[in-house]
């Protein structure tokens, strides 16, 4: 394929979702080279002027009722539909989150390389931290975005998808509030699909994560969209998550017997805190190996274990809602 036929009309479409990201919405949709292909905008109920920054970008603005809950799947679906009502000769589909920023090669690579590979539905590359060093929140999640290159299991929130599998699959679930995509990628790869990661910059993006209780918050939500998407595919031979919420449980459960020893038995804690010590020196010695610096790597051993509880009490939520037949509080995805 040469340039000229991935700038035809109609050959790759993006889809930007958003709600209240401010400066960030405007990289964003600077990021798109509407001269590939058309810009549809999904806003969930802004209140920041979102929708006039788009429409002045050239997008075509999609704006959610707010009579039901948003989502990012919701919003992902309703760009797909009306960039596909635009432009029904659609090929392939870059979604982009409103705090990322695309590379400027990444469309044409991404392209060319689905249409080498007829046998996946999806591509994805490295996503970077655009302020690693803003906090350490930040420097945390620019880890946590590395992940490896090769076939995958699922793509996140930035990718590349082909349209004919999201028909296949009739979508995104609206109904999942975190994890969407793993569950969608789940359906795609039991039809035969396969997902690759490939060694190419594809996106930058701003975590702007300042304080604890935003992190506690991101981890709440997370382990409530594990336990929606593993509930959601229990039926399936290796449902998602089921090693994760086995760990968020199971360390969760571990820390708080700590805690209640150490409180009855203070002078002999250090028996206590032993598989927790051991476990925080394993991952401080991998991140260690891949050239952070000790700060870092101590902060992200101590996130990868402090995390367990808040993904816990999302789990334990989840189920709650559900014998409750409760609308969760954590709907919204920003």
């Amino acid at each position: 394929m040469n340039s000229h036929e991935l700038s035809a009309p109609n050959r790759v479409g993006f889809v930007v979702i958003g709600r209240n990201e401010g400066n960030r919405l405007h990289s964003a949709l600077a990021s798109v080279d509407q001269a590939i292909g058309l810009l549809v905008y999904v806003d969930s109920g802004s209140s920041d002027g979102s929708c006039s920054a788009a429409r002045s970008s050239g997008a075509n603005v999609v704006e959610l009722d707010h009579r039901r809950p948003f989502s990012a799947a919701r919003g992902r679906n309703a760009g797909v539909a009306e960039l596909l009502r635009l432009a029904p000769g659609t090929r392939y589909i870059q979604f982009l989150d409103g705090d990322c920023a695309l590379t400027p090669s990444w469309t044409e690579i991404a392209a060319k390389h689905l249409d080498s590979r007829p046998d996946l539905c999806a591509t994805f590359g490295r996503l970077r931290e655009l302020n690693p060093a803003a906090s350490i929140f930040n420097a945390l999640a620019n880890i946590e975005w590395n992940v490896p290159t090769g076939l995958a299991d699922s793509f996140s929130g930035v990718a590349m998808v082909r349209v004919t599998a999201l028909q296949e699959t009739t979508g995104y679930d609206e109904t999942v509030i975190a994890g969407e995509e793993v569950e969608l990628c789940m359906r795609m790869r039991q039809r035969g699909w396969f997902i690759e990661c490939i060694a190419e910059d594809m996106s930058t993006h701003d975590a702007a994560i300042d304080h604890v209780d935003q992190w506690f918050t991101r981890a709440k939500r997370s382990g409530y969209g594990m336990a929606q998407v593993a509930e959601k595919t229990r039926h399936a031979s290796n449902f998602a998550y089921r090693r994760e919420i086995g760990r968020s449980l199971g360390w969760t459960a571990v820390l708080v017997a700590t805690a209640i020893f150490a409180i009855r038995h203070p002078r002999r804690l250090t028996l206590g805190v032993g598989p927790i010590a051991g476990q925080w020196m394993r991952i401080y010695f991998r991140i260690r190996s891949g050239d952070h610096s000790r700060p870092i790597a101590r902060a992200y051993a101590t996130s990868m274990i402090a995390g367990h509880v808040p993904q816990a009490i999302g789990i334990v939520q989840y189920h709650l809602d559900q014998r409750r037949h409760r609308v969760p509080k954590i709907i919204e995805y920003k």
